[in-house]
């Protein structure tokens, strides 16, 4: 019976295997896939066809939740599943081509990237049409949707960019202007964000409705199309910094309704990971803290070209499976296992860090024209 049979790679073949589900998992963090279906979808890129048994062996996961995500993949068309002659058992196999979970094509990042640019422009427009009194709320949450827009139409441009031309030097960001955002706006801005002064020492809440509405649906959009984080609680309040741009504790639990406790793990959290920073206040009693996420094009440049590097780290371990793997060919030829080692650890060496030091190039460029002209009212 296949359910019998060895599943389990042994010696060498089992610490390259760790290896590879290890970096794996750390990709799709960065990408923001599913890191249990990545888990089963490894697994099976490995050993070509498990059942959930040897699933839940593999992953350490209980039955109930290997049986869960199995139905999910295989109704999302990833798996497909395949009945063990003489048994109760059904074993699954990989519907999509090796790493199309984890690879996506620069067209779809263009799209991707096209969309949040015209869905922040739109929305800035709509904001711009408001009147009222409290036109501060309106002007900040359009300054936050700008800064935004830089980070999405640099990303965009520089991706068609390379599509035809590989001196990334020659790149230059064609930026959007709006007439609103002038020297006296962007300091005004920037003032509040950083608390310079004592006048700044104080949060902007969205008072209106109308306000809070349109807040409500970019906190969506955000959610659905930007943010990639594992857990939930992060996610939210790092939607909450990319509209407001700062915030204390107290305010970040009138918004959430999260636990003090989930918050102050999170800050600290965002605080470690250069997301967020803490900064000054002027007041004179009281311990409430400020906390600013000053720029979200330069934030996210930061950390995912941080992520990059993280990666690409990971090349020389990989350098050295395949190494290995040559050097006890007549060793390992045979043993099962080896060939799906050798096959996918050729493909991270060739796909992923190739992926990951142009990516680390165009963040690193976009950095630098963004450092110089982000915070210069003349950004076209």
């Amino acid at each position: 019976m296949m359910e019998n049979e060895p599943y389990i790679f042994e010696g060498k073949l089992h610490d390259f295997e760790q290896k590879i589900v290890e970096f794996l998992l750390v990709d799709a963090k960065m990408t923001g896939i599913d890191p249990n279906e990545t888990l089963i979808y490894i697994y099976i890129l490995l050993h070509r066809k498990l059942t959930q048994a040897q699933l839940a062996e593999l992953t350490s996961f209980p039955k109930s939740k290997i049986s869960k995500i199995t139905s999910k993949m295989t109704l999302d068309k990833i798996l497909s599943k395949q009945f063990i002659p003489g048994t109760h058992t059904n074993e699954y196999i990989l519907i999509q081509q090796p790493f199309e979970m984890n690879f996506v094509p620069v067209e779809q990042l263009i799209d991707e990237y096209d969309h949040q640019s015209q869905f922040f422009e739109d929305t800035i427009k709509e904001l711009q049409k408001l009147e009222g009194p409290k036109r501060g709320n309106r002007d900040l949450l359009s300054w936050r949707l700008f800064d935004m827009m830089l980070y999405s139409r640099g990303r965009s441009q520089i991706l068609k960019f390379n599509e035809e031309n590989e001196q990334i030097n020659k790149f230059e960001y064609q930026g959007i202007t709006f007439d609103f955002i002038d020297a006296s706006f962007r300091e005004e801005r920037l003032q509040y964000l950083s608390n310079l002064d004592k006048s700044s020492t104080f949060l902007i809440g969205f008072e209106e409705e109308e306000i809070q509405k349109i807040e409500s649906d970019i906190i969506k959009y955000l959610l659905e199309h930007v943010i990639k984080e594992e857990k939930e609680s992060i996610n939210r309040i790092m939607a909450y910094f990319m509209t407001r741009g700062k915030l204390t504790q107290q305010s970040i639990q009138e918004l959430t309704d999260f636990s003090s406790g989930t918050i102050s793990q999170t800050l600290r959290y965002l605080l470690k990971e250069g997301k967020i920073d803490q900064i000054p206040t002027s007041r004179v009693s009281g311990n409430e803290y400020y906390y600013t996420m000053k720029s979200i094009s330069l934030t996210l440049l930061k950390t995912r070209a941080a992520i990059f590097k993280d990666l690409i780290a990971w090349k020389p371990a990989f350098d050295d499976i395949k190494k290995q793997l040559n050097e006890h060919g007549n060793d390992l030829l045979f043993t099962d296992g080896y060939f799906s080692i050798y096959t996918v650890s050729d493909k991270i060496l060739s796909i992923f860090f190739t992926k990951y030091e142009k990516y680390l190039n165009q963040h690193e460029h976009l950095l630098e024209i963004h450092e110089n002209s982000i915070f210069n009212a003349d950004n076209g």
